[in-house]
């Protein structure tokens, strides 16, 4: 039988020739290799604080460096820039939206509502930035007739007549038409016939040009208009 050494011997031997001999030693090597680069790279190594400072020197701003003013003026700068951007935006909208409205063409023919509402959608955006008293809740509008035909003469106002004296209740707007319905003047408050040249007017002088029909003139009662300046819905 053999002895207890020569037992030990043996397996020692088969052990060492084995694969399992070469596993423990890979795994053994793969360890302390691990252990290596956790110990050099950790937070309190040289070699991760050199690397920290590098990092930190590269991309850092020295506020020492820049006095708050100048701060300032970069952040103002970037938000001109951005601003800027928006509002060219907004004013390229607002310029085709003008633009498609000064080429589409007049109407053959329309209401006297869909002829004031020009006006009133104008008066309503101006109302909604004004701060100040200048138009009321609703437009004044009359309708007459002239002594001599069945011509009509359409008169506008944003503001509610407050005076006795004509000369200080002059319409914002005049819309002269004959008994065929053909628009036969124009005139405005701020504008001469024949000179209006932008806004709601340009578009009822652009009418007049084209010859468009308001069809139910004669008929129109003034009451049956919807003329809201201000919604506070």
């Amino acid at each position: 039988m053999d002895s207890l050494n020569d037992i030990m011997t043996s397996k020692i031997s088969e052990f060492i020739a084995s694969e399992k001999m070469n596993e423990i030693i890979n795994k053994q090597i793969e360890t302390s290799i691990s252990g290596i680069f956790k110990d050099t790279f950790c937070s309190y190594s040289d070699t991760t604080k050199a690397i920290k400072k590098h990092i930190e020197s590269s991309i850092k701003i020295d506020f020492q460096q820049i006095e708050l003013a100048e701060y300032n003026v970069m952040i103002t700068d970037m938000l001109k820039v951005l601003i800027h951007k928006h509002m060219k935006e907004a004013a390229e909208v607002v310029l085709v939206k003008e633009i498609e409205k000064i080429l589409a063409p007049a109407p053959k023919e329309l209401t006297v509502q869909g002829l004031l509402d020009i006006l009133l959608e104008e008066w309503r955006d101006e109302a909604r930035e004004d701060c100040c008293s200048d138009f009321d809740d609703h437009a004044k509008v009359e309708i007459k007739e002239s002594k001599y035909s069945k011509s009509k003469t359409i008169k506008m106002w944003k503001k509610e007549k407050t005076s006795s004296y004509s000369s200080l209740n002059t319409p914002d707007l005049d819309i002269y038409i004959l008994e065929s319905g053909k628009i036969s003047m124009i005139t405005s408050a701020k504008q001469n016939f024949g000179t209006i040249n932008y806004g709601a007017e340009a578009q009822i002088y652009q009418m007049y040009a084209a010859g468009t029909i308001v069809t139910d003139a004669q008929d129109i009662d003034v009451y049956d208009l919807e003329l809201w300046i201000r919604d506070y819905n």
